[in-house]
């Protein structure tokens, strides 16, 4: 199921970059098309989304009800001429708007939701198992060394998800805050270290950063998420296996305070959330 997502999430980028070419050229090559403007809509709406989410990515985003409207605007579009001249329309315009609302559709319910099963090793009020990563100057980092002070593990897919960026900047965000409480903050990724310097250089806070060859962390934890990285990525350096996004506080002694294990990729735990568990630790 992994790998058919993998493959999903590729073929429907494609099909949105190559559709809303194609849309577009037959648009302003013609006498006006209400088809063509229809699929035009309908695709420009889930492109645009994906723009924008990378371009200013957001930690949580609900239900994507204008998205879909307006792909279903579209639908209708198409279908306008079957309306002021019986039978005069295209039906090809027709089928290419109702297939990229079932491609969206998909996106949304099932393509978002992970489908995890909570790690059985990660729960709260157990002591944190002990596992090994490396800096990304490949020297051992021993999960023995986060004992003595209060430490948020962030494990996150990669450079690619723009959720995981978005969890990452608003974590930078509220660094003052974990700070007072005493927290120490580790972002952790299997992704090439190339990768993962070239993320750390653009914050300016004493977070760290750190490598988990080959998910072997992740495994241990069970967090791995193979198959996970969309198809085609390895084209770029990453790895075809990454790691569930996964978020876990513990205290000096290793005792894990909280967790959160992300089952929609789309939604990220917000800080106000676990500042609270932390002060109520503080407190008690």
């Amino acid at each position: 199921m992994n790998r058919l997502k993998s493959i999903f999430i590729t073929l429907f980028l494609s099909y949105l970059a190559v559709l809303l070419i194609i849309a577009t050229y037959w648009l302003f090559s013609e006498p006006f098309s209400w088809g063509w403007l229809g699929v035009e809509v309908s695709v420009f709406s889930p492109f645009m989304y994906y723009i924008w989410s990378y371009a200013q990515p957001r930690p949580r985003t609900g239900k994507l009800w204008l998205v879909s409207y307006l792909i279903l605007l579209g639908f209708v579009f198409t279908m306008i001429p079957a309306f002021t001249h019986t039978g005069e329309f295209d039906k090809t315009t027709v089928w290419l708007s109702a297939f990229t609302y079932g491609f969206w559709f998909l996106y949304e319910t099932w393509y978002s939701r992970l489908g995890r099963k909570a790690s059985e090793y990660i729960r709260e009020g157990q002591i944190l198992p002990e596992f090994q990563l490396q800096t990304l100057d490949r020297k051992p980092f021993d999960s023995s060394q986060l004992k003595g002070r209060k430490s948020l593990l962030l494990f996150y897919q990669g450079n690619w998800s723009s959720h995981s960026i978005a969890q990452i900047n608003e974590l930078a965000k509220y660094y003052d805050e974990l700070k007072k409480r005493g927290v120490e903050i580790y972002i952790i990724s299997s992704q090439p270290r190339s990768l993962s310097k070239k993320l750390s250089a653009k914050y300016k806070i004493p977070v760290h950063f750190l490598a988990d060859p080959e998910n072997r962390a992740a495994k241990k934890l069970g967090i791995l998420h193979k198959s996970g990285t969309p198809a085609g990525l390895h084209l770029f350096g990453y790895h075809s296996d990454t790691v569930y996004p996964t978020l876990i506080i513990c205290n000096e002694q290793g005792e894990i305070l909280f967790t959160h294990e992300t089952n929609n990729f789309r939604y990220r735990p917000d800080p106000r959330m676990y500042l609270k568990i932390l002060d109520k630790y503080t407190e008690s």
